[in-house]
């Protein structure tokens, strides 16, 4: 089963501090500065909506944002262009991407430090519903190659949660990890 259009989500360690208005100068600067191999074209705020998409960074390829969400605030990586290569190489570069992004967030003077990414846990989606449906038989059939990757990627020790809910959303698998990964340990792209 091809997983493209993933989705990787990190949540926030301490969601109550989190203001969202500082994102919107750190993502136009990101923007300016062209940080990523990724096209970044606009700033999005969506601070008002309840539970919503909070602020947006909208790319070409792929979407970042710091989002106000259904559980806790948490920063998205949403990849909307096919990427080549295997399910491995695909996961690799999603949460290449994201892990650079948290780590960018972190460092930026405009958050002086008040920004911490909590790094033993973290969510994988699959923004196709038709090619990756939410049921689970996709859950057995791709569970064995997702352990794989994520042990190679994020060390041992994972733990996957799969909750189906309502089969018109989204694919997610939660992982868990028992010790804390690292977010410069994975590259956007394989060595």
């Amino acid at each position: 089963m091809e997983l493209q259009y993933l989705v990787v989500r990190l949540p926030v360690a301490r969601p109550e501090a989190l203001d969202l208005a500082p994102f919107i100068p750190v993502f136009h600067r990101w923007i300016r500065e062209g940080w990523c191999p990724e096209l970044l074209i606009d700033v999005a705020d969506y601070r008002h909506v309840p539970f919503g998409p909070g602020v947006v960074l909208v790319g070409h390829e792929a979407d970042y944002a710091m989002e106000n969400g259904n559980s806790a605030p948490a920063l998205r990586y949403t990849r909307k262009d096919v990427v080549a290569g295997g399910n491995g190489l695909r996961l690799r570069q999603v949460l290449g991407a994201a892990f650079a992004a948290a780590a960018r967030l972190e460092a930026a003077p405009e958050l002086a430090g008040a920004l911490r990414f909590n790094r033993r846990e973290l969510e994988l989606s699959v923004n196709d519903r038709l090619l990756v449906p939410n049921e689970p038989a996709t859950y057995r059939a791709v569970l064995p190659e997702l352990q794989d990757s994520c042990r190679e990627l994020l060390g041992k020790g994972a733990e996957f949660t799969y909750g189906q809910g309502d089969p018109r959303e989204r694919f997610t698998i939660g992982v868990r990890m028992a010790e804390e990964f690292s977010l410069e340990h994975v590259p956007a792209q394989p060595p």
